[in-house]
């Protein structure tokens, strides 16, 4: 929303007073996690189907390439990759950590999601080794998706080794409206 320059209400959500468990949240999210978009009644969940309908609905503003076209399909992989290869490493790795009682941790599994984010974070490292964004046409919704899920590696010390990605994660979020977006609650 602040890349693509629209107003927009957020409402923070209390996780430990139980808010995305009430019945009014789960009505909008069934599975009570966040972001949950509400657009003139139409409510979506899921990260990316959001931005790439709030960008898909506001074309001019460029963050997505048109559809059927061979830079669109590439967007989507860079897309797809960093959800289904980076960031499910990620969430098993931090619920192995976090919320997996230490007698019932498997000591093989967090190795083994370091493997898997790293096979993908070394496809990345080279792409990004000389450019500014995942597209030749430019900043793109992936680079949004990209750059969040980064940071969550960062902040869980997966991107050891990965000085590409981290010149690619802090030029994304050095963007006057990822400064302005992630000014009280950056990513992690």
């Amino acid at each position: 929303l602040e890349e693509l320059g629209l107003p927009f209400t957020e409402i923070t959500l209390d996780r430990d007073a139980g808010a995305l468990r009430a019945a009014d949240y789960l009505r909008l999210n069934p599975l009570g996690r966040v972001p949950t978009l509400v657009d003139d009644g139409f409510v979506l969940t899921e990260t990316p189907a959001i931005l790439l309908y709030l960008a898909d609905k506001h074309p001019e503003r460029g963050l997505t390439p048109r559809a059927g076209t061979p830079e669109r399909a590439r967007m989507e992989q860079w897309i797809y990759l960093a959800q289904n290869e980076l960031e499910p490493a990620l969430t098993f790795a931090f619920k192995l950590r976090h919320r997996v009682p230490e007698a019932e941790k498997l000591p093989a599994v967090l190795p083994f999601c370091r493997a898997q984010f790293d096979e993908a974070a070394a496809v990345l490292e080279a792409h990004v080794a000389d450019r500014p964004h995942l597209l030749d046409s430019g900043f793109s919704v992936a680079d949004v998706i990209l750059a969040c899920v980064l940071s969550w590696a960062e902040a869980d010390g997966f991107m050891v080794g990965f000085p590409n990605l981290e010149r690619y994660r802090k030029a994304q979020l050095s963007r006057p409206a990822a400064t302005r977006a992630f000014a009280t609650d950056p990513p992690s």
